[in-house]
């Protein structure tokens, strides 16, 4: 049912590569299992504006990601 809906690519933690009009980085996660996390960019996208309508659609202030952010854990 769904053989035709997607395409798969590997990826090795820290491609970049393009899905569409996305920008897409890649990034090792810690789990005890190997796991790779991604994210999605739109070139273009204003930060500020993005930060605004996540905070409508999920009702609670949100966070958007920037470039050189660092949260030690």
């Amino acid at each position: 049912m769904l053989a035709g809906a997607y395409r798969l690519h590997e990826c090795t933690p820290g491609d970049r590569f393009d899905i569409g009009p996305y920008a897409v980085d890649t990034w090792l996660l810690p789990h005890f299992v190997p796991n790779a996390g991604i994210r999605l960019i739109r070139p273009g996208t204003d930060p500020t504006a993005a930060q605004e309508v996540a905070a409508e659609t999920f009702g609670y202030p949100m966070a958007v990601a920037a470039p050189g952010i660092v949260t030690r854990l």
